[in-house]
């Protein structure tokens, strides 16, 4: 039932998403996400990742999104979705106040 199999992978991603924001917490502000389908029509899982300022430095960003990107992949893998990813910095979402990446 696909109702029944999208609401356990709601279920799972939140709860993994809940542990990787605790984990990586002080560079990750929050981890939001939406299921849908890409431009192939494949199941995919688009990911907004708020990281504080600090992580979002030049010398800091490449690992910080590296560690963020890896533990989602390899913690939601198999779900058989197509991840992406989209980091804004905790100040660009201030200065932007865009509702879909508030929650």
């Amino acid at each position: 039932m696909l109702v029944e199999k999208e609401l356990v992978a709601h279920v799972e991603i939140a709860r993994k998403v809940a542990a990787i924001e605790r984990e990586l917490a002080g560079r990750v502000i929050r981890i939001a996400y939406n299921l849908g389908t890409d431009w192939a029509n494949e199941p995919a899982v688009y990911f907004r990742i708020i990281l504080s300022d600090e992580a979002s430095r030049e010398e800091n960003l490449r690992g910080i999104t590296a560690a963020v990107s890896d533990r989602l992949m390899n913690a939601l893998d198999h779900l058989g979705l197509q991840p992406y990813f989209n980091f804004r910095s905790e100040s660009e979402q201030a200065y932007l106040n865009d509702p879909a990446w508030a929650a």
